[in-house]
C-alpha cells in the first residue's frame, strides 16, 4: 500500500509539471504564448495620410552671375519692378501624401491568458505595417501665399487663394506600431474547449517616415491605445493561433519648429496659366501628422513559454522519479 502511494504522489508531481504544457482547460495558472505575426495573411487595408505644414519665404532662383535669366519674385499686385530686383514672399506650404494600401504586417507579441480569471493580456507587441515594402502614394502641395509678381516668367499670383498642386507619388518608407509600458489588461471569454475570445487595448506608438519635397520626415509616436479583438485557439502541444480582423484608426501629429534645407521648386503661373516660375523656398517645417483608417487583418501563430514555476516543478517530477527507480 505504501508503495502504490508513493506512486500516486509521484503522479501528481509529474502531471503538475507538465501542466503548462498542455491543453489550457486542464491547468488553473496563467499560461504565456510568444507569437509571430503571420505576414503573408496578416496586413493593412486603409487610407494612409501623412502631412506636412509649413511657412516661410519663396524667392525667384534669379542670381545676377550663376542665373541671370532666372525667376525674379516681388510682393505685390501693382507697382514698380526693377530690372534685377529678385525679393522674397510670405508663404505657407502643406505637403500631403494620401491614398489608400493593401500592405502586408509582420512583427509579434506575447500573450497572457488566465481562464479561470477571464484575463488576457499583450505585451512587447511591434506590428511592421510596411513588410511587404513601401508605399507609394500620390502627393500634392498647397500655396497660401500673399499676392505677388514674377519676371521670368511674368506672372501674377493673387493672394489668399490657396493653390493645389499635384505632386506626382511619393513614399511612406516605414509605418510602425510599437507597444510601449506593461502589458494591458484585457478580456478572455471561453466559446468551447480550447477557443476563446480576447479583447485587449495596448498602449503602442505609431512612428512614420515618409520622403516629400525631397526631405525625409520622421514622426515619432504618441502613446495611444490599441483595441485589439479576436480569437485564440490552443492546440496540440504547445501551440496556439490568434486570428482578429477589425477597424484600425490612428491619428498622429507633433509641433516640431525646425527649418527645412533650401527647397527649389516649379511654381505653375497663375496668371497667365501655362508656364512654370522656379522659386527657392526656405521653410520651417512646424507640424508633422500621420493617419491610418481602415481595417487591420491580424493571424499569428504562438509557442508556450514555460514558466519558472513549472520548470521547477518539471525537475522535482524528474528528480522524484529517479528516486524510485
Amino acid at each position: 500500500m505504501a508503495h502504490l502511494s508513493g506512486m500516486k504522489n509521484l503522479q501528481i508531481v509529474v502531471m503538475m509539471s507538465v501542466c503548462g504544457f498542455v491543453a489550457a482547460s486542464a491547468c488553473a495558472a496563467p499560461l504565456a504564448y510568444q507569437f509571430e505575426i503571420h505576414q503573408p495573411t496578416s496586413g493593412l487595408n486603409a487610407t494612409v495620410t501623412n502631412r506636412i505644414v509649413t511657412s516661410g519665404t519663396l524667392i525667384g532662383d534669379y542670381n545676377a552671375d550663376t542665373n541671370p535669366e532666372g525667376t525674379r519674385t516681388k510682393p505685390g499686385l501693382f507697382g514698380s519692378f526693377g530690372a534685377t530686383e529678385n525679393v522674397a514672399v510670405n508663404v505657407g506650404v502643406t505637403g500631403q501624401l494620401s491614398g489608400t494600401t493593401a500592405s502586408r504586417t509582420s512583427g509579434g507579441f506575447g500573450m497572457t491568458i488566465d481562464i479561470e480569471a477571464g484575463t488576457a493580456s499583450m505585451d512587447g507587441l511591434v506590428a511592421d505595417y510596411l513588410a511587404s515594402g513601401r508605399l507609394r502614394l500620390p502627393a500634392s502641395v498647397v500655396f497660401n501665399y500673399e499676392s505677388f509678381r514674377t519676371r521670368n516668367p511674368s506672372s501674377t499670383y493673387p493672394g489668399g487663394i490657396p493653390v493645389t498642386i499635384p505632386f506626382g507619388e511619393a513614399e511612406v518608407t516605414a509605418l510602425t506600431a510599437t507597444q510601449v509600458g506593461a502589458g494591458s489588461l484585457g478580456t478572455l471569454t471561453q466559446v468551447s474547449a480550447n477557443v476563446f475570445e480576447f479583447t485587449v487595448a495596448p498602449i503602442v506608438t505609431l512612428s512614420a517616415s515618409f520622403d516629400l519635397l525631397g526631405n525625409v520626415f520622421d514622426l515619432p509616436g504618441t502613446p495611444a491605445p490599441l483595441v485589439i479583438s479576436g480569437t485564440i485557439t490552443l492546440g496540440p502541444g504547445n501551440t496556439a493561433s490568434i486570428t482578429s480582423v477589425q477597424p484600425v484608426t490612428f491619428e498622429n501629429g507633433q509641433d516640431v519648429n525646425q527649418p527645412l534645407p533650401q527647397i527649389p521648386f516649379g511654381l505653375p503661373t497663375v496668371l497667365p496659366p501655362g508656364g512654370t516660375a522656379n522659386v527657392l523656398m526656405d521653410l520651417t517645417l512646424s507640424r508633422i501628422e500621420s493617419s491610418i483608417t481602415g481595417t487591420s487583418t491580424l493571424n499569428a501563430n504562438g509557442v508556450l513559454i514555460p514558466t519558472p514555476g513549472a520548470a521547477m516543478l518539471g525537475l522535482a517530477g524528474l528528480v522524484a522519479l529517479r528516486r524510485k527507480r
